[in-house]
């Protein structure tokens, strides 16, 4: 995710797909309209925003300037797509998933081990730190679906880190 995008706004971006097609202005022409001098890369975007709902605040305001989408609106929508989206969120953390570990093998590139049976809840990061520096990888014990721990090489404790909806870059095992 880029600096200053926003995600999840699902039904933002059928909406302004909405306005723009009842317009009758082609998505070339919105580009154009929101300052884009390559049309492709805006049209990339724009379409991006319409069916996935990934948007820069910056082109965000851009496109409903252009469109004269009001304010009240917009903010009705976004409230829509936030509380959609921690609903979403909330049901994919109350499925139950094993823990299991994500060692970092080079950047980029993860593989997920599964904790053995045997490993009792209470020696779950001593399991975890011992296979950092064992590895000598970075490695995360991921707990269930919101909190995962992270060790660097030599099995230190790094720090503790809890999903929340409005920041899905921070899910491990969604790399994986």
């Amino acid at each position: 995710m880029k600096q200053g995008e926003l995600i999840g706004l699902l039904q933002t971006g059928r909406h302004i797909r909405k306005v723009r097609t009842q317009r009758g202005i082609r998505l070339s022409d919105m580009a154009r309209l929101v300052g884009y001098g390559k049309i492709n890369r805006g049209v990339q975007r724009l379409h991006r925003f319409e069916t996935e709902g990934i948007i820069t605040e910056e082109l965000l305001d851009k496109v409903v300037q252009a469109l004269g989408v009001s304010d009240e609106d917009l903010k009705r929508l976004i409230e829509q797509d936030r509380e959609d989206l921690r609903l979403r969120f909330e049901e994919w953390c109350s499925k139950s998933e094993p823990p299991h570990l994500v060692i970092r093998l080079i950047p980029g590139v993860y593989q997920r081990v599964w904790v053995p049976d045997s490993v009792p809840a209470d020696k779950l990061e001593q399991y975890a730190a011992t296979t950092a520096a064992e590895e000598q990888k970075k490695t995360c014990l991921v707990l269930n679906r919101r909190e995962s721990l992270w060790f660097d090489e030599e099995g230190r404790f790094r720090f503790r880190q809890t999903a929340h909806p409005d920041n899905p870059i921070h899910y491990p095992y969604m790399t994986v």
